[in-house]
């Protein structure tokens, strides 16, 4: 029975701490040693370069080393911390996107960046650059939400698809 195997069953029944830590650890391990042995059973093109193997024999020699490793919980936190400091908090892009298609659909009309820089900023989205509204037309249009309206050359627009389900 593997490791994985142990964890499923114990799940239904009631186990201490320490047995899950153990559990666990023996599911990280032979995860990493499989990781290991897919990387090191990587068949590269006779025209590749020797430093590909070379850097699929180090990635699989460090994953079997990791799979023997106990794990540092104290690690895992000041890594996760680490990255918290390093991301800075910004609402999801879905989040925005949504707004933004809820308030084109609501009012209709011409979309233009500015439009959609005051919305955000009466919204109070985080969002001040003329290149994020630029790119949140630009993602609603290639998913088809919106049209480009391009009977003006010196200015872009867009409006709502009516095709794609949109209100009059």
């Amino acid at each position: 029975m593997s490791a994985r195997d142990v964890v499923r069953s114990d799940m239904d029944a009631v186990i201490t701490d320490e047995t899950a830590e153990r559990h666990l650890d023996a599911y990280r391990a032979e995860v990493l040693a499989e990781a290991a042995d897919e990387i090191a059973g990587v068949d590269f093109h006779p025209n590749a370069s020797a430093n590909c193997s070379y850097l699929a024999e180090g990635f699989a020699r460090r994953l079997r080393a990791l799979s023997a490793e106990p794990v540092d919980p104290s690690k895992a936190a000041r890594m996760r911390d680490a990255a918290a400091r390093r991301t800075p908090a910004r609402p999801p892009l879905k989040s925005r996107l949504a707004l933004l298609l809820a308030h084109v659909q609501e009012h209709g009309g011409e979309w233009t960046t500015r439009r959609v820089q005051k919305l955000y900023a009466a919204e109070e989205t985080p969002a001040p650059l003329r290149t994020t509204a630029r790119k949140d037309l630009h993602a609603l249009h290639a998913m088809g939400w919106l049209v480009l309206d391009t009977t003006d050359p010196g200015r872009r627009c867009y409006r709502l698809n009516h095709a794609h389900g949109g209100t009059r």
